[in-house]
């Protein structure tokens, strides 16, 4: 995955295999996203330190419902967001995040639950083009920041 800001959006492009490799990417507006990340850390549990490349990362965990109500939820209906794992550097690049969605209730979904596991493998404040492509499959945007995670 690659996270990216591009003017007032928050972009990412993922690569994944569900029915054959595929790749997607999706810019939304970024307040629109960090607003759910302010809310993880405004709700979360300090668990603890960690370390990545050597570094010192602090570790959080939450559970929280999310309403239609709070945002742009798909369908409508409240789902259940349970972090079990984030921990970021003392600069706030998050290095492991956990995350299992599913819906607040039973209902056409059953008991479908989505499961995130990111583990960070490099950061860099310098747009670094030619890496980019290889991820977007050959994707073009002009930033200069770049997150590298393997999911």
């Amino acid at each position: 995955m690659a996270l990216w800001r591009y003017n007032d959006e928050l972009c990412y492009a993922v690569e994944f295999n569900f029915m054959g490799q595929q790749t997607m990417t999706h810019c939304a507006p970024y307040v629109n996203l960090t607003k759910y990340v302010v809310l993880a850390l405004n709700e979360s549990k300090y668990v603890g330190k960690g370390t990545w490349n050597g570094k010192t990362t602090y570790c959080f965990t939450t559970t929280m419902t999310l309403t239609p109500t709070q945002g742009e939820l798909q369908g409508g209906l409240p789902i259940v967001v349970n972090i079990t794992e984030l921990c970021m550097l003392s600069n706030g690049v998050p290095t492991n995040v956990t995350i299992f969605i599913y819906p607040a209730r039973q209902g056409m979904l059953g008991n479908m639950v989505m499961n995130i596991n990111m583990t960070l493998i490099n950061y860099s404040f310098v747009f670094n083009q030619q890496e980019f492509s290889q991820i977007t499959r050959g994707g073009s945007y002009p930033e200069s920041l770049r997150l590298m995670m393997r999911t």
